[in-house]
Parts: structure tokens; C-alpha cells; sequence
């Protein structure tokens, strides 16, 4: 039979309750149907090389569903496919049972009932304290139509093309499209504007036996105030609830409460261990491919009325239980283009947009207050001038330095005596071969130029030059009075980058771990060289670590 969209649209109107019943409008679909008595109905599906992936649940009266199901599970088995159906909700899978269907817990659904949110003694915009910052500083919440201004209109997909760009994934495919404008006659939108200039935009989608909305598409610019996409989704619940909407939700957050699978009754937690297992670890550990965790956490700041159980049901005959491949066929529904070149385009995205900043942010202490990491190159260059020229300095003495001179101004006990300046000054910018060059040149770029990034130019000066010069004397002084030899030699940058690496000590989380690591690897080398001079790079971390504390102490960064 053909169905046309008014057909569809009619049968979703009727019969559509789960939230993502009306995105199975939306092109790419195909529709299984039956006129035989008491399954009557349809079920949108996607069809894989494996699988009859349902969306949603069948569109049909409630004492019709179990039918129908047994009806479209019986149609895929002489396709020879797997038939699946999602997201599921618990009173469909209730109806499922009795035909052989099995079911795996897949998530929850974040919902909010109008009538009761939000919750008594809170306003709207309190809900989120960030939402309710931004909006007293001037933000706005506006719902427009359709039939907008081109110019609004264009602002508004150029924030949805920004927003598509710096996912962590190419655009999904089969309940995950973004395509705010497809059937727009039917949806809501609300955009929020702050200092004259729209920051994010959202399209809600109808479930219309519930009187209720999905807010299916929130973007933002990447650039946009803590705070924005909260203040649209309240504003957003408060405009709809003055309308008449009973009720809102945020969709199904994909493995959020995985953990407490087994307490749900449909899980079948039993019967899909391993399957679990590998959800757990996505949950917790698959944020490289989806934020699974992270969404559901911001989901969460909006005190939802109720977290809705939502399933995946299965039919394989013979009672078999869902295999890898059938899993693999789930994941290639919702990528365009497949899964592996889905997989290429995560790990492409993730590289192309990574950052360090959030990475080194998690390495500070929360209690030492430091400069803002440089936003962009040249900044960041401007910032770490001193390490610039350290390591010019090193590179280019490396590079025109013979072995003679390395050997007159290396620092030793007897040619500090006769030549203290030499000794001193110039035996820190000398190396003995490549690879000793190339080693400190390494770790100058971590523990020097990092130190100088959130401390400053003159902070790491300090820490740097004084350990530099004062490590090889006083370290002779000490062998002196402990009646140990005096005897050899030192060259390198390395005296002044154990300074910064003690000064370091006093920002990072693990700075004290790091700095008996390189304490360790000195001794070490010290004794398998059986030179005691090599001890002066103690010397140096221990003078980088006081003068690092002084100067926290008693000067501002």
C-alpha cells in the first residue's frame, strides 16, 4: 500500500507517543504495513545487509501493537534479517513479550511535566545558575516562526554549521538528523539573543497524543556565554507551558544509567552480559566517539520530573540472543556514510579540533592562581619569550661551538678557580654531542616553556638562571665539606630546566611525583657515571622549588 505523507503524518498525530515519532517523517525511511485484521498499522524502518531497524514504536492502537510486531518481525525473518526496534518504551516492550521479542536497556529519557516544573521556590532561569547570570546581564529568549526574516534565518544556520563542524563525529543519520527546517510547519523554534546577536537557536518537534514537545535540535555558537543553550531550554519549557504544552523532554540520553541496568525488569540483564559490559565501558570510557556521559550530566542540571526507561527490542528466531554483528548493524543506522568511515571521521575530528588547554587546566592545582593560557599562536610566542630565547641562545651556540671550547669553558672545581665567569656563565649553554643537545632542547620545551606560560617571563627567569649559575658552586661547596671528591665535569642547559621543574612543583597536582622522579633519575646517573658532581642537579630543583615558593609568597604573578 502507499503511504503518503499525509497518511504518515495522520497515523503519528494518532498514534505517535514515543518522543521520536515525528523525525520518522523525515526522508530515508521505509514503512512496513499490514492490512490483515488486528495489525493494522505502520513501522517505519531503516534497512540494513543484516537488519530491519524499527524507529521508535509501531503506529498503531495500543491493543493492536503486539500484533503488528509480530507481524513486521515476521517480515524481516523471511527477508532473512534481524528484526530491532528503537528507542522503546517500557509499555511497548511490556506488549512485546508474549511475540518473542527480547530487550536490552539502552538509556533513559530526561522529562519534564509543565504542570509541576518547575519545582516550588524555584524561578525559571534559577533552575541553572549560569542561565540565570547570563539572562541578568541582558539575554533574551524569542520564539520566531518559520516565515522569519532571511537574514535571522541565515545567522541561524550559520551557528547550526558551526555547531555540525565541531562535532566530534560526522552528521548522524536515521533519529539523530539535524534538519531544523524539514517539516517546519509542524515545529516550534526559539532562538537567544545577547548584545544584539543570536547565540544559539532550537526546533522542537510535536508529540502530539501527549501534548508535548522534543527538543530536538539546540545549537550554539562555539564561542557563546556559560549559561546560553540552559537559558533557551528554560525560557523555551516556560513559553510552551503558557500555551497549553503539558509536557517537554530532552530525548533519550543514550547508556545514561547503565550501570543500574539490572534494576530495571526489562533489561534481560542476565541474558545480554557481555553486551552490557561493552555498554558500561562505552558509557564511562567512549567519550572519543560520543559524549554519552557528559550529555546526560547536562541534561541533569535541568531537575528533570522524571527519567523514563528506554529500550532496544530484538526478535531472532529460535530465542537466539542479539550478536556483534546485529550490534554493528545499529551503529551503521545511524551513520550516513558506515560505520568505519563514521569511526575514521571521529578520530579525524577529535585531531582536528583538539586542544591542549582543558588538558593542562586538569594538571593545575585548584588553590595557585595562574595567568590564562594564550588564545592563539601568536600570543602564546609573545608569552613565552624567555623560553624563545633560551633555547635560540643554546641552538645557536650548539652550532658553532668545537670541542675545544667546550672543553676550556666546561664548568669543573679547577676551572672555576682560575676562570669563575667561564665556569659559570658559559658552561650552561654548551653540549657535548647531539644527543645531549637534543634531550635538553626536549625538555626546555615542556618544564620551561610551561612554567613561563602560567607564570610569566620574569617568574621563570628567577627560577631558571639562578639554579643555572649557583647549582655547580654550591654543590662543590657541599662535596667540599663532606670531604668527597672533586672531581667532575658539567655542560648543559640542564641545571636551569631542574630549576623550573622544582618551581613547577608548586602548580602541578602531581608536581611533587615528577620532581622525585627526575631526584631519582639524577642519583641514578650521578652514580652510574660515578661522578658527584652530577648531584648538583638536586641542588638546582631544590633552589627552583624555594624560589618558586618565595616568589608566590611574597609577588604576584
Amino acid at each position: 500500500m502507499e503511504l503518503t505523507l499525509q497518511h504518515l503524518i495522520n497515523n503519528v498525530k494518532l498514534y505517535g507517543r514515543n518522543s521520536n515519532s515525528f523525525m520518522t517523517l523525515y526522508s530515508g525511511f521505509k514503512y512496513f504495513s499490514s492490512t490483515l485484521e488486528h495489525t493494522e498499522g505502520v513501522i517505519a524502518y531503516l534497512e540494513t545487509s543484516h537488519a530491519w531497524i524499527g524507529a521508535a514504536e509501531p503506529f498503531t492502537p495500543p491493543e493492536k501493537v503486539s500484533n503488528l510486531l509480530e507481524a513486521f518481525a515476521q517480515a524481516a525473518t523471511r527477508a532473512g534479517k534481524t528484526a530491532l526496534l528503537l528507542p522503546v518504551s517500557s509499555e511497548a516492550v511490556a506488549q512485546s513479550r508474549n511475540k518473542g521479542f527480547k530487550s536490552i536497556f539502552i538509556g533513559v529519557e530526561p522529562t519534564f511535566t509543565l504542570t509541576s516544573y518547575p519545582r516550588t521556590g524555584r524561578t525559571w532561569s534559577s533552575v541553572v545558575s549560569t542561565a540565570h547570570q547570563l539572562e541578568s546581564k541582558g539575554a533574551q529568549v524569542h520564539e520566531i516562526s518559520p516565515q522569519c526574516s532571511e537574514t535571522l534565518k541565515a545567522q541561524l544556520n550559520a551557528i547550526t554549521r558551526e555547531w555540525l563542524a565541531s562535532r566530534k563525529m560526522e552528521p548522524l543519520a536515521f533519529l539523530n538528523k539535524v534538519e531544523p527546517w524539514t517539516l517546519s510547519e509542524h515545529k516550534r523554534y526559539f532562538y537567544i539573543e545577547f548584545m544584539g546577536e543570536p547565540l544559539a537557536f532550537l526546533a522542537a518537534i510535536p508529540i502530539w497524543p501527549r501534548n508535548g514537545w522534543y527538543f530536538i535540535d539546540l545549537v550554539r555558537k562555539n564561542d557563546s556565554p556559560a549559561g546560553t543553550t540552559e537559558l533557551l531550554t528554560l525560557r523555551a519549557m516556560q513559553i510552551l507551558k503558557a500555551q497549553g504544552a503539558e509536557e517537554v523532554t530532552l530525548g533519550v540520553s543514550p547508556l545514561a544509567e547503565i550501570d543500574r541496568a539490572h534494576q530495571y525488569p526489562f533489561a534481560d540483564y542476565s541474558s545480554h552480559g557481555r553486551i552490557y559490559s561493552f555498554l558500561k565501558y562505552m558509557f564511562h570510557r567512549g567519550s572519543w566517539l560520543y559524549n554519552c556521559k557528559s550529555l546526560f550530566q547536562y541534561k541533569l542540571k535541568f531537575e528533570p520530573s522524571e527519567l523514563r526507561p528506554s529500550y532496544l527490542i530484538y526478535y531472532k528466531p529460535e530465542g537466539r540472543i542479539l550478536s556483534i554483528l546485529d550490534t554493528i548493524n545499529i551503529f551503521q543506522a545511524f551513520s550516513r556514510h558506515g560505520l568505519l568511515l563514521a569511526t575514521f571521521s571521529g578520530f579525524w575530528r577529535t585531531a582536528v579540533h583538539f586542544t591542549v588547554v582543558p588538558y593542562i587546566q586538569k594538571l593545575l592545582r585548584n588553590d595557585i592562581v595562574t595567568r590564562s593560557f594564550p588564545k592563539n599562536p601568536a600570543q602564546f610566542l609573545y608569552r613565552c619569550k624567555f623560553t624563545i630565547f633560551i633555547l635560540a641562545v643554546n641552538s645557536v651556540v650548539f652550532l658553532y661551538s668545537t670541542p675545544s671550547i667546550t672543553e676550556h669553558w666546561t664548568y669543573s672545581w679547577n676551572n672555576f678557580r682560575s676562570n669563575p665567569i667561564h665556569a659559570l656563565a658559559l658552561s650552561p649553554f654548551l653540549h657535548t654531542h647531539l644527543a645531549h643537545f637534543i634531550s635538553n632542547f626536549a625538555l626546555a620545551s615542556i618544564f620551561i616553556l610551561g612554567l613561563e606560560c602560567f607564570a610569566g617571563s620574569l617568574f621563570t627567569a628567577y627560577c631558571y638562571i639562578f639554579p643555572m649559575i649557583l647549582s655547580n658552586p654550591a654543590t662543590s661547596l657541599i662535596l667540599w665539606l663532606f670531604n668527597l671528591p672533586l672531581t667532575g665535569t658539567d655542560v648543559g642547559a640542564s641545571l636551569g630546566i631542574f630549576g623550573c621543574i622544582g618551581a613547577l612543583t608548586w602548580f602541578l597536582k602531581g608536581g611533587k611525583v615528577i620532581s622525585i622522579l627526575f631526584l631519582c633519575g639524577a642519583v641514578f646517573h650521578s652514580v652510574l657515571m660515578r661522578n658527584p658532581l652530577d648531584l648538583n642537579h638536586l641542588t638546582a630543583l631544590l633552589l627552583g622549588f624555594l624560589i618558586s615558593g618565595w616568589k608566590l609568597r611574597f609577588l604576584t604573578i
